[in-house]
């Protein structure tokens, strides 16, 4: 178990909401309560998932970056073209925000992110300047893709 700052409530909330009624009257493993689940009710694997993400990464957010007037974004569409990225990435996103939005100790970091050592942790602590300027280029062109592709699928 992991607890959510409150800056992530409303947003988890919804989207568990949103889950909740989406697997309404669908088969799935009720013992396990897994998160994502395939066409015939069971726990998706990593595997699938992963290649599901390579696959948004590839077909979806790629094109549009490349196609962005800064060209700062377009290098960030080429290099992931050339470099796969992980839903690893999520958890740096994750990371990012909790200290953008304040969180400046390594104690308070590592209990939001469940770390054990405080290596990682400490590494988003000193680095904050550079990730400010980071997110504020990459976070709105992404996440804006994000919203809209969540949209167009449910629609």
């Amino acid at each position: 178990m992991q607890q959510v700052p409150d800056m992530f409530l409303p947003a988890f909330v919804n989207m568990y909401e949103y889950y909740m009624t989406y697997m309404e009257g669908r088969n799935y493993e009720k013992d396990y309560g897994p998160l994502s689940v395939n066409n015939q009710g069971k726990a998706i694997t990593y595997h699938s998932y992963l290649g599901r993400f390579h696959a948004i990464i590839k077909d979806e957010i790629v094109p549009i970056l490349l196609q962005s007037d800064d060209p700062e974004v377009a290098v960030y569409g080429r290099m992931l073209l050339e470099y796969q990225i992980s839903p690893h990435i999520f958890r740096h996103w994750y990371t990012v925000q909790l200290v953008l939005s304040g969180v400046n100790d390594v104690a308070t970091l590592m209990y939001w992110r469940g770390d054990r050592n405080p290596e990682s942790s400490l590494t988003y602590l000193q680095n904050k300047g550079e990730l400010e300027k980071q997110y504020q280029k990459v976070n709105n062109e992404i996440f804006d893709y994000m919203s809209w592709a969540a949209k167009k699928q449910h629609d």
